[in-house]
């Protein structure tokens, strides 16, 4: 469960894990996804409660609706350049919500078709079909059911 911005809890129904080697990629391509680190205070009294580490792109709610490099001030919200790599983790509701990070708004995950980015989307993958083939074991198309079977017989392999 996590904290809402409107102040109730919600279950994670998936997290997204990616990790990006910035070694592997053009300069480009690594500034673009170089994470944003927020200083403890830094945006008001006690917000973020604690450090925090966000994708450069991340929609957050401070000051208005922004990305979390938005926030960049040079001093205590920076860009982490110093890094061979990170691995981000993102939350996946049943709605797409603003949920509290450290004390900082920032959106949950948000499927727009960009779910294939992640490393475990194969995982994630799997299960959706086990999930639809489970929730209706009479009607499944043969293809679903063959694929559930596949992806099973795989992942002990």
């Amino acid at each position: 469960m996590v904290a809402t911005l409107t102040g109730s809890f919600a279950p994670i129904k998936w997290i997204g894990r990616r990790k990006i080697d910035f070694h592997s990629m053009s300069e480009p391509d690594a500034s673009a996804n170089r994470p944003v680190f927020i200083t403890k205070s830094s945006l008001a009294d006690q917000i973020p409660h604690t450090d925090l580490i966000l994708s450069r792109y991340h929609a957050v709610l401070c000051r208005g609706l922004g990305t979390a490099d938005s926030l960049v001030n040079g001093k205590d919200v920076y860009i982490m350049r110093d890094m061979d790599e990170v691995t981000y983790y993102h939350l996946e509701l049943d709605t797409f919500e603003f949920i509290i990070a450290n004390g900082l708004a920032a959106e949950s995950y948000r499927d727009v078709g960009n779910r294939t980015w992640f490393d475990n989307y194969a995982e994630w993958q799997r299960e959706s079909l086990k999930s639809k083939a489970d929730a209706q074991p009479g009607n499944v198309d043969l293809r679903l059911r063959a694929a559930v079977v596949i992806d099973e017989l795989r992942a002990k392999t």
